[in-house]
């Protein structure tokens, strides 16, 4: 957990980024960091090699690193992909028009709505998937193909998001041995927290295994495993897609998605081995000329390994030249290498620090309150209910105190609007300095605060708003009055709960705070009271 820190700056900044900067910007990272490790260990090897029998050992030991690297983007690419659809969902899911038809099952307006929507994301970020699902996990509505709905998913991403109530992603492998990233989140509402449903998007990894082969220069093949698919619907599925398909072409696999022509020697390779969890690097040759090949295991959301992603280069001519000239070489790229090791870092650096920011920037829209820089009532539930399921998972107490500010009204009538707001911004620092790192300290609406206590039980929680009130009490607060200068004095009332049992849900945790409350105001104000 992360205590609330008050920001002032970069709503400005964020306003100037677009989602497709952010996107790319992601992406760039881990591609640089692997470039960068590629370099380093290419420079430094080759500088040594002075022997034919160095050389050979070099090539070798490069052809393990290059597999390591392009598992490791691979999975980097993969988990980026992740985030950044994490990212869409929790968007998709602040958009109240959605959600009120999402609610309402209205199949043919959520699709009106939402087209145009799926378009761009299938245009600007790959997504090949966009489901709406019952809380049965009848599905509504496929975005990308409106005319198949009324099925229940029973794949295990959402049945994982339906055991966790959480986001939940995998891959998962598709009857036509198409691999996709699928992410599921469930989908409460604002401000009951009941389940609407379940909002899926997916993307087919064909642009991940795209990337492979532009960043390495390599030909890059995806083999399915048969003991994944039906041999029957597969072959149908290809006749439907026009596509040539011979099931018994290879002994164990399959080639997933379109007819692409493979190289004569990866074809060879695929006919002649037993494929599964094979993945050491193979020194092929055909006719004069010399090839790795590699193969990147493709694990599914259960874990099973349902494919290879099989990365296919020729080494000929470095396997010739690097006996002759692996000294020159080697001085040479050392210096290029260091310059491009130097670009890169400084690259990567600048790029990382700049996702950091707005990653935040975004995070505080989303879930900041405007004026005091306090998490939100939106935030709030959504952390209510997190701790109210740790504290039942682990036993742990958890306190809830809501505070209101007394005669809050009278303030802004006699002094200002203004003046009010800088109370709020006042007592709002105050509760951040005087609450702990693992507090949630919000904004719950109007002159009313909720500090969120995790494993605190109610003696703690109780020492705790006491000495807030007596804080608060002389605390000095100057706001402006005309043309002079004001101190004001403030008090707060405040009403606690804590531990109101295994069954207590957020809305009751709320209402028992709210009770106590209005108790504190009716016995007198600057009190605390505690719910029964």
């Amino acid at each position: 957990m992360q205590k609330v820190q008050l920001q002032s700056k970069g709503i400005d900044t964020l306003k100037k980024s677009t989602d497709s900067s952010r996107f790319i910007l992601k992406l760039l990272t881990p591609f640089a960091s692997l470039m960068v490790i590629i370099l380093c260990s290419f420079t430094i090897s080759l500088f040594y090699i002075l022997s034919e029998e160095q050389s050979f050992s070099f090539i070798d030991s490069r052809a393990s690193n290059t597999q390591i690297t392009a598992e490791n983007m691979y999975q980097n690419s993969l988990q980026s992909n992740v985030n950044a659809i994490l990212a869409m969902l929790a968007m998709l899911r602040q958009d109240k028009k959605l959600a009120a038809l999402f609610e309402k099952k209205d199949h043919t307006a959520l699709y009106n709505h939402t087209e145009a929507l799926y378009n761009d994301l299938f245009r600007h970020y790959q997504i090949t998937h966009f489901y709406f699902t019952e809380p049965n996990r009848i599905n509504l509505l496929r975005v990308h193909a409106p005319q198949k709905s009324g099925d229940k998913i029973d794949r295990v991403t959402t049945l994982n998001a339906q055991l966790s109530g959480a986001p939940e992603w995998g891959i998962e492998l598709g009857v036509l041995g198409t691999i996709t990233l699928r992410v599921v989140a469930p989908w409460q509402h604002a401000e009951t927290g009941k389940l609407i449903g379940y909002i899926e998007l997916g993307m087919e990894l064909d642009h991940i295994f795209k990337s492979l082969n532009n960043i390495y220069d390599m030909e890059v093949a995806v083999i399915v495993f048969k003991d994944f698919l039906n041999e029957e619907r597969w072959s149908s599925g290809m006749k439907l897609l026009n596509r040539d398909a011979n099931w018994d072409q290879y002994s164990d696999v399959v080639i997933a998605g379109n007819n692409k022509v493979i190289p004569q020697v990866m074809e060879n390779y695929l006919k002649s081995i037993n494929h599964e969890h094979y993945t050491n690097v193979l020194n092929l040759k055909e006719k004069d000329h010399t090839y790795w090949l590699m193969n990147i295991p493709i694990v599914d959301v259960k874990q099973n390994e349902i494919a290879h992603a099989i990365l296919l280069t020729d080494v000929s001519t470095e396997m010739h030249a690097i006996k002759q000239t692996a000294t020159i070489v080697g001085i040479t790229i050392f210096i290029v290498g260091l310059i491009l090791i130097i670009l890169f870092y400084s690259l990567a650096k600048t790029v990382k620090i700049r996702i950091s920011n707005e990653a935040q920037l975004l995070n505080q829209l989303a879930s900041k309150d405007g004026l005091t820089l306090l998490y939100n009532r939106r935030a709030f539930n959504d952390f209510l209910a997190i701790e109210i399921n740790r504290s039942k998972r682990f036993n742990h107490p958890i306190s809830l105190i809501m505070i209101d500010v007394d005669h809050f009204k009278s303030i802004n009538d006699k002094y200002g609007h203004q003046s009010g707001d800088t109370v709020l911004k006042v007592l709002s620092q105050r509760l951040i300095l005087e609450s702990r790192q693992e507090d949630y300290v919000c904004r719950y609406g109007g002159e009313e605060f909720a500090v969120i206590l995790p494993e605190t039980p109610l003696h703690e929680a109780s020492k705790f708003a006491n000495r807030l009130i007596k804080i608060i009490e002389s605390l000095p607060i100057e706001v402006d009055n005309d043309d002079s200068k004001q101190i004001l004095s403030v008090t707060v009332s405040i009403g606690l709960v804590s531990n109101l049992g295994d069954s207590c849900s957020s809305q009751q945790i709320i209402c028992e705070a709210d009770k106590a409350l209005y108790q504190a105001k009716y016995e007198g104000i600057n009190r605390m009271c505690i719910a029964k």
